[in-house]
């Protein structure tokens, strides 16, 4: 089973000569197709993914994140510089220090923001998965709403191409006097509708036309994706999932570092110089000092952390359950699309097959305009519904791919 869908010829035969045309315009539509390929689904998806915001930003996130400050410091390094005026009539000389100060982490700490280095590089890489996996569904669903419109344009002027040459033999009948002008009136409303909506067509085509050149920046509109159906993945290697795990792996070590705050030791390396005044010298020390906050972290910040990790811990578990729900319930419909597939081409042959009988008896007057045409508008649903239960079939197929976190090449 293959995710392309050639627009399909609907077989109205009014007259064979139509029918024979028809056949050599496919014919060279299709010659056309094979020998300008369009861009493949995984070209198409690395363009247009090259141009978002959030490839950009995980770029940046990427660069920093390996630029980060070592993991034993807790902040980074603050300079300080103080400077005293003297006063030689109180014989108090001038002072100036210069220190370093740096909050180290203790070994539980250190741990702990180790394995958040971990995690943020894999979230970064999650992520990035997570944000392609989204951007192949939208390709998909664009894909598939062209087809759906090629679809119908060509179903469109299939019965465009019918209904003219069937008033223009009416037209001739009248004319002759052998059918009453009120005939006309059925087919040449029906004709009108045809091409109001044929306009509407061409303007959703060009939507979509827009559309994916201005995500890909390629003028060529792709026309050979296919989707081959997969086999059920492990949930938790969909990108989804592993993304939202990654993020409440961030939260829990984010809360554990929270409860790790207390006697946190900030150490003050620096140097003094006092000046000479009268009959001192001038000298210059060595400073070291360590700071220990007393208590624990505030209570606020460990609400947060803790509030976090539960709305992450949630987030986790919807997306897993609803994964598994979509999962179960289009398995179980797509033996039952195949078999309408089935059902539905076997009606349409059936209808085609009593097209031209019905059409020869509206010809020779045993039936009136209104009745052939409500008999010709009975065969083309049945050849429309097979034609829409076919895509949504190879829709279907893709859509299951798509839930097993796999990105078409």
């Amino acid at each position: 089973m293959t995710g392309q869908t050639q627009p399909v010829a609907v077989p109205v035969r009014p007259v064979r000569s139509w029918a024979r045309q028809h056949y050599l315009c496919l014919l060279i539509f299709t010659a056309a197709s094979q020998t300008q390929a369009g861009p493949s689904f995984s070209a198409a998806l690395e363009a247009s993914w090259q141009s978002t915001p959030e490839q950009q930003a995980l770029e940046t996130a990427q660069s920093l994140q390996q630029h980060r400050r070592p993991d034993w410091l807790v902040e980074t390094p603050a300079l300080a510089i103080d400077y005293t005026q003297g006063d030689h009539a109180a014989a108090i000389g001038e002072e100036w220090q210069v220190s370093l100060n740096a909050t180290l982490s203790k070994p539980g700490q250190y741990q702990t923001r180790s394995q958040l280095s971990q995690t943020a590089a894999q979230l970064i890489t999650s992520e990035r998965d997570y944000q392609r996996w989204l951007w192949s569904g939208r390709l998909q669903s664009w894909w598939w709403q062209r087809q759906q419109l090629s679809l119908q344009q060509q179903r469109n002027h299939n019965r465009l191409t019918a209904m003219t040459q069937q008033l223009d033999w009416l037209q001739l009948l009248v004319s002759q006097g052998e059918r009453p002008a009120a005939d006309r009136l059925p087919l040449q409303q029906a004709l009108q509708q045809l091409k109001a909506s044929q306009l509407t067509l061409q303007g959703q085509q060009q939507d979509l036309t827009l559309q994916f050149r201005q995500w890909t920046g390629q003028d060529q509109l792709p026309d050979d994706w296919h989707f081959v159906p997969v086999t059920a993945q492990p949930l938790e290697q969909h990108p989804l999932l592993r993304f939202q795990v990654e993020q409440r792996q961030q939260a829990l070590l984010n809360q554990t570092l929270s409860r790790q705050q207390a006697l946190t030791p900030t150490v003050s390396l620096g140097i003094k110089h006092l000046a000479a005044i009268n009959d001192t010298p001038g000298s210059e020390l060595l400073m070291l000092g360590i700071s220990l906050p007393l208590g624990n972290a505030g209570y606020q910040n460990q609400r947060t952390q803790l509030s976090t990790l539960v709305q992450q811990q949630r987030a986790e578990r919807d997306v897993r359950q609803q994964l598994q729900r979509q999962q179960q319930v289009l398995a179980s419909q797509l033996p039952q699309l195949a078999v309408r597939v089935e059902e539905l081409a076997q009606l349409s042959d059936d209808a085609s097959q009593q097209y031209d009988a019905q059409y020869q008896a509206w010809r020779q007057g045993q039936l009136s305009g209104l009745e052939w045409l409500q008999v010709q508008n009975s065969i083309w649903q049945l050849q429309q519904q097979a034609d829409d239960a076919r895509l949504a079939y190879q829709q279907a197929i893709s859509d299951w791919n798509q839930l097993q976190g796999e990105i078409p090449q």
